[in-house]
């Protein structure tokens, strides 16, 4: 009797664990990219040169830090934010729902990204910019 409680215990927690996330862990940006006239993906002017992070974590939080090339210049910012995020594997999408930001304007905001992993790199779409940037897991 207590063989069989035992193994019912693990199949019923085993069964309430939610699947743990691909994105879970650290990203380094690598480029960000943006269509031409003619459709053709090429880098962006923006963070050309620049650091961007990228870092989802088990709780659901994730957070996001860019700094140009030129950051500590006299107007030169960083854009950066931290968030809560809802995963769609299913539909390849994530959400960040923002509860801190560079600009307070954009707190509770919620943004949509659709994305792709291919081994070590993540491909999200940042369709409000028109930007596809391209992200290489850090390994530690």
């Amino acid at each position: 009797m207590h063989n069989y409680f035992f193994w019912c215990l693990i199949f019923v927690s085993s069964c309430s664990q939610k699947e743990r996330s691909p994105l879970i862990g650290k990203w380094n940006l690598h480029v960000i990219e943006s269509k031409d006239s003619a459709g053709v993906w090429l880098e962006s002017d923006w963070m050309k040169n620049g650091i961007g992070r990228l870092n989802y974590l088990e709780n659901d939080t994730v957070t996001v830090h860019f700094n140009p090339e030129n950051y500590g210049d006299k107007g030169v910012e960083a854009y950066w934010y931290i968030a809560n995020y809802n995963l769609n594997l299913d539909s390849s999408f994530v959400e960040h729902t923002r509860v801190r930001h560079s600009n307070p304007k954009e707190v509770g905001k919620t943004v949509k990204r659709y994305f792709k992993i291919n081994n070590d790199t993540l491909i999200m779409h940042a369709r409000e910019f028109g930007f596809r940037l391209k992200w290489i897991r850090k390994n530690e």
